[in-house]
């Protein structure tokens, strides 16, 4: 039987059947014909095939147990989905566990955290609330709101920005991440309406993940609020959901306000390997708009420009749609928030026209002063979106790129990309001309990029913009790597 996971959830279908015969047997115990004694003979179970990209996996396995280690986490999480159909492409969780050695470990451990643990999403929720206000047409992105300098009083909390802020407009308050400024758009939208969108944006309710133990979370309804409790959902405290929820949620303004439902198992076979019933993806409601889903994916893109929090998280060649997190973790035993214990994240998707991946990426207690989600968190998508797209044959769309790109490689080949950090190979199949491409002054990611649009292995050393590269540009393509030095 299975313990966790697919295994678990999929048990009836992959463990098959024992079924029951009637037999005679000899002296020694062999089958002579068939009579009047049972015999129990199993009859192979059905397969599943994932639809988790095992290259994609890897590349957000190795990101987040880097980033986990460097900020000195106590783990974390990374979820990769394809906002499109809701296949879930990668689930990491840290710290993980060795599967062949499960006796190991406690059951506790064996959770996936993804789907199972629920927290509260932090500044990430203003996605939600922006979207919900644009919707109703209580704001626009050019109004303005006074943030206070900083300090804004509702009941007997005062709430504060971690910068002082004077006027802001919708746009300016999701780019530096007020909270005040969300808390006052909240005033306008009302409880009702921000319940009501919450709710369909799939939060307090379970995703329907095919996987087992998914938590709901919790949004109690508007008519047991306090008198705070509008201004603290509006930048996501007193809301509590699971890393899948929020991905699916961001998925929806990714699939132009469609929110789908995600699963993990793209088929069901048997042991011949004919397919006994495909997944197909299933939209479970229409969110808002596509006009209103377009309007947040150019408001999620200003977060990652050079002054906005989650700038880290941008993509060399990409536009990024996303939100940074900062949540406070909530004291359980005696209530109110543990100080200086947080929960790290940036939610987002990417390229932000024609979105291929929507990603999570949340870090429990990063250490240190720079425990923020833009610098924790920022990085890791900015990563595993870096090193994904160019292997899903997903090439930027800077039209300077493109053009540069397009004069380098024609026709149709194969190709091969060596990772910078020496990991696996990334392949796929690309446009390739006989000629190899000019490098200098381009970034290591540009060059990388450019690489995997032609049949090229690369030999990068250095660091900083190409300065050099061996053989020359418009050189025929070698069979050796290309050398880049960078400086």
């Amino acid at each position: 039987m299975g313990l966790e996971g697919v295994e678990l959830y999929y048990d009836e279908i992959l463990r098959g059947e024992t079924r029951k015969i009637v037999g005679e047997r000899d002296a020694m115990g062999r089958l002579l014909i068939y009579g009047d004694k049972d015999l129990e003979v199993p009859l192979q179970g059905l397969e599943v095939e994932l639809t988790i990209d095992k290259t994609i996996q890897y590349i957000a396995e190795k990101a987040l147990r880097k980033a986990v280690k460097r900020y000195e986490a106590d783990g974390g999480m990374v979820i990769v989905m394809d906002p499109r159909t809701g296949e879930i492409l990668a689930l990491a969780n840290e710290p993980t566990i060795d599967p062949n050695n499960f006796r190991k470990y406690t059951p506790s451990q064996w959770r996936n955290r993804t789907i199972t643990d629920a927290f509260e999403p932090g500044s990430v929720l203003k996605s939600f609330l922006i979207a919900a206000a644009i919707e109703e047409e209580v704001v626009k992105s050019n109004d303005i709101f006074f943030c206070e300098n900083g300090s804004y009083r509702v009941a007997d909390r005062v709430f504060h920005d971690t910068k002082k802020h004077g006027w802001l407009s919708v746009a300016q308050i999701l780019k530096y991440s007020s909270n005040i400024g969300s808390a006052k758009i909240g005033e306008a939208l009302g409880p009702e309406k921000l319940y009501r969108y919450l709710k369909s944006f799939g939060f307090a309710a379970k995703t329907g993940v095919d996987l087992p133990g998914e938590a709901v979370g919790m949004l109690r309804h508007y008519d047991d609020w306090s008198g705070v409790t509008l201004e603290t959902v509006s930048f996501g405290q007193g809301i509590s959901s699971t890393g899948m929820q929020l991905v699916s949620g961001m998925s929806a303004i990714a699939n132009g306000g469609l929110l789908m439902k995600p699963y993990i198992v793209r088929a069901i076979k048997d042991p011949m390997g004919r397919v006994v019933k495909e997944t197909s993806p299933v939209i479970m409601r229409r969110v808002i708009s596509e006009r209103t889903a377009a309007t947040l994916s150019r408001l999620l893109n200003g977060v990652t420009d050079s002054d906005g929090t989650g700038w880290r998280a941008a993509v060399d060649g990409f536009a990024v749609a996303g939100k940074t997190g900062t949540a406070q973790k909530p004291n359980l035993k005696d209530g109110g928030y543990l100080k200086g214990a947080f929960m790290s994240s940036f939610l987002g998707f990417v390229p932000a026209s024609k979105p291929r991946l929507a990603i999570l990426v949340m870090l429990d207690e990063p250490g240190g002063i720079n425990y923020h989600g833009g610098v924790v968190a920022g990085p890791v998508f900015s990563d595993i979106a870096s090193k994904s797209l160019p292997y899903m044959g997903v090439f930027p769309d800077s039209p300077a790129l493109a053009g540069a790109i397009g004069r380098s490689f024609g026709g149709e080949r194969r190709f091969t990309l060596a990772s910078a950090d020496g990991g696996a190979l990334i392949q796929g199949s690309t446009p390739a001309d006989q000629t190899v491409p000019d490098f200098s002054g381009m970034s290591m990611r540009m060059v990388m990029r450019m690489a995997a649009r032609g049949s090229l292995d690369l030999d990068i050393r250095g660091n900083g913009t190409a300065v050099k590269q061996r053989p020359r540009a418009g050189s025929g393509l070698p069979e050796k790597p290309v050398v880049v030095w960078f400086k």
